[in-house]
């Protein structure tokens, strides 16, 4: 497997044999997708047996739910890690900029992510999950003042999600043709792709 695992994984040997086998189908599940990834395969990059893997999730949509929980709870433990406390924008922005550390902390979910959108497999459940958790934050700071209700609240929570998600799907799109385009050798960065969502 590449370097791309999550950031707990530096613990290596000190891992769960629960936690190598998660991390194992994440990394498997982002580059071939869960569709065509196998037990045994997950067993055999995590060094396990198929059936300790059979043990702790029962089995491939056990497994799979539990890698799309291991990434949704990230993403949470990043917005949480925010307190309520400001304005709407300075609350937005600070869990943007920790949102993005996640994603920038590991890019294994970001690839996960990324297979999630351009799959029409399970992997869309990972969406399902991170709207509802992000439309349900949103509801609590409308409720208590915070956030503004001049939009519609499902307006307003497809804005964030794609504000934070849309940059890390879109942006090697965005590389690849600046590559492909920029004929003249210029030095210069790409353009960095920034998402807005208009009424």
């Amino acid at each position: 497997m590449d370097g791309g695992l999550p950031a707990d994984a530096a613990a290596g040997d000190d891992l769960t044999s629960k936690a190598r086998i998660r991390n194992a189908a994440l990394e498997l599940h982002a580059t071939k997708g869960s569709a065509n990834t196998t037990l045994r395969d997950v067993a055999a990059a995590a060094g396990v047996t198929s059936g300790l893997v059979v043990h702790h999730f029962g089995n491939k949509d056990g497994l799979r739910n539990a890698v799309q929980r291991y990434v949704v709870d990230q993403f949470r433990r990043a917005v949480d890690s925010v307190p309520p406390v400001g304005t709407a924008e300075q609350i937005g922005e600070a869990r943007d900029r920790a949102v993005a550390r996640m994603w920038e902390d590991n890019p294994i979910f970001v690839r996960y992510l990324r297979r999630a959108v351009l799959e029409d497999t399970g992997e869309s459940e990972l969406l399902d999950l991170l709207a509802d958790y992000t439309f349900g934050q949103l509801q609590e700071l409308r409720s208590a003042g915070i956030a503004s209700s001049a939009q519609p609240a499902q307006t307003q929570a497809v804005g964030i999600l794609l504000r934070e998600l849309g940059p890390r799907i879109l942006q090697p799109l965005v590389d690849h043709f600046w590559v492909r385009l920029n004929t003249d050798g210029s030095d210069a960065e790409p353009p960095k792709l920034e998402v807005r969502l208009h009424d």
